[in-house]
């Protein structure tokens, strides 16, 4: 009878135990982000305003905020938030079903490309990375993107691994028009896909898929094209000003500097896994990759290196074009997160194996994979302690958040709101959201006097947004509302400088303070 030390000895080297414990952790580390309720930071709530003051049809035409997002995100957003409501949760309920799908199809997909090790460690490295994680419950169509992308990968296999099988091409005619419609960059996985087809196709197929592959390249180019003149393009004039500031980093220079400019790019935070940002990681993650890359041209694999390959090539001659950014941030590029996983392990494997060729010991091979993997659940235990005690993407949101509470969680009926210089569109798309989202009624822009107070009024918030603060603001209110019929006594007061919005915008300083007021007849 075996021991319970040997028992958790063998269980330890078994690669299935690691690859639970990595698909455990991942999933769990979004629904317990998703459950924190993060506050809405400034992208979600540039696109969530485009969602909750237009209709169905009205989101066929360039959005507001400076923002650009697939036709169906902004479809099934606008569904969930009418039937829902507008709460945290409800926007980033199918990011969080996308982002967790991703994790569940990762090792069906990954191991049948890469085998069973370099799974294992793609499988963990997809589960467990910040952005990967982070993206999942962000509202915003990345962890669709990410989807899309696997899902395209998935079926390209399959179609690779049996070129005379009508089902796979049936499988990829169904996906893309549903893929296009929800993603932005599906088009360069669907074109990925077509190019590592190509040449197995031609050589080793039969009629009927060679034509099921030219219907799935028509029908690919089809559906690109409509949704691209009747609904993308416009986005993109509208938008082009804004994002060719915001991304100028992300397009290459069309000179000599391009040299360097790949180097950057390519160490930068779209390569940076699990870590995310600027920690330096890129720089062990890109030469895994092309170790990886240089592993499958090696074996003959030409079109599973065409398949992972293609995608990075693809979005780089978009960013040649200035048509979709590359390099700099990895929340736009998660369609390429499977390759760089499946690359990265395979890189690291070959590694391993060159050092350890004289090693045939199986333990070897289960420390390499045991502890990348654990090295995978330190990193989840350390990030999901500090989300538990730090629930939030930037002090500013919260500050926004912390505020609209104050003022609108305990405003009773014969409570009045009054925001003295402008809407809080005018500020941060932060407070815009807040504002808009809260059922109480406010107003905006109306001169502070006693006439502008509601007879039936008990208590008074009287809220200023601006880039400076007015010196002595209290007094200053209860100057002009001084009348004879009215006593104003200061009950709360809250004065915010918060950096919302864009990091270069200036902080907005909030002051509201909450009054009491006595009517005298």
């Amino acid at each position: 009878m075996k021991t319970p030390s040997l028992i958790s000895e063998n269980l330890f080297r078994r690669w299935r135990f690691w690859l639970m414990a990595a698909l455990v952790a991942g999933i769990a580390w979004r629904l317990i982000d998703y459950v924190l309720r993060f506050p809405v930071w400034g992208d979600e709530a540039s696109l969530g305003m485009n969602i909750i003051t237009r209709n169905y049809r009205q989101l066929l035409q360039p959005l507001g905020h400076t923002q650009v997002c697939p036709i169906g995100f902004l479809w099934v957003s606008k569904l969930m938030t009418s039937v829902a409501g507008t709460s945290a949760l409800t926007l980033r309920f199918f990011p969080l079903l996308c982002g967790v799908a991703a994790v569940l199809i990762a090792w069906p997909i990954f191991h049948r490309v890469a085998g069973r090790r370099a799974g294992v460690i793609a499988t963990a490295m997809l589960a467990c990375s910040l952005a990967t994680v982070r993206y999942s419950t962000d509202f915003k169509p990345y962890s669709t993107d990410l989807l899309v992308a696997m899902s395209y990968v998935g079926m390209g296999f399959w179609a690779l691994r049996r070129p005379k099988d009508a089902k796979p091409l049936i499988y990829l005619i169904l996906f893309t028009p549903l893929a296009l419609f929800f993603s932005f960059p599906a088009i360069f996985m669907a074109v990925a896909v077509s190019m590592a087809l190509l040449i197995r196709q031609i050589k080793d197929s039969n009629k009927t898929c060679r034509w099921l592959f030219v219907g799935f390249n028509v029908l690919t180019l089809g559906v690109f094209a409509i949704l691209f003149f009747g609904f993308m393009l416009g986005q993109m004039h509208h938008t082009k000003a804004g994002m060719d500031v915001y991304w100028r980093n992300a397009f290459p220079p069309l000179n000599w500097h391009i040299f360097g400019w790949l180097i950057q790019a390519h160490v930068s935070n779209m390569m940076s896994y699990p870590l995310g940002g600027k920690k330096g990681i890129a720089l062990l993650i890109t030469p895994l990759c092309i170790v990886g890359a240089w592993r499958l041209w090696h074996k003959c694999r030409r079109a599973e290196f065409v398949l992972l390959t293609a995608p990075f090539a693809l979005t780089f001659f978009a960013a040649l074009i200035r048509a979709y950014p590359y390099g700099t941030s990895s929340r736009v590029q998660q369609h390429l997160v499977p390759s760089i996983m499946l690359l990265s392990s395979i890189g690291a494997l070959t590694i391993a194996a060159m050092i350890m060729r004289k090693s045939h010991s199986l333990a070897v091979w289960r420390a390499v994979t045991g502890g990348v993997v654990a090295s995978m659940l330190v990193l989840v235990a350390i990030c999901v302690g500090l989300d538990i005690d730090h629930p939030w993407v930037g002090p500013g949101p919260r500050m926004v958040r912390n505020l609209t509470r104050s003022v609108f969680n305990h405003a009773g009926k014969n409570t009045e709101i009054i925001i003295v210089n402008h809407k809080p569109d005018l500020f941060a798309s932060e407070i815009a959201w807040y504002f808009h989202t809260q059922r109480h009624a406010y107003k905006t822009g109306v001169p502070l006097s006693p006439g502008a107070i509601e007879p039936s009024s008990r208590r008074i918030w009287i809220i200023h947004f601006g880039y400076k603060p007015i010196p002595h603001f209290d007094q200053q209110v209860l100057a002009k509302l001084k009348a004879h019929r009215v006593t104003l006594q200061l009950v709360k007061q809250h004065d915010r400088t918060m950096r919302v919005g864009f990091s270069k915008n200036p902080p907005v300083v909030a002051q509201a303070s909450l009054f009491a007021l006595t009517w005298h007849h």
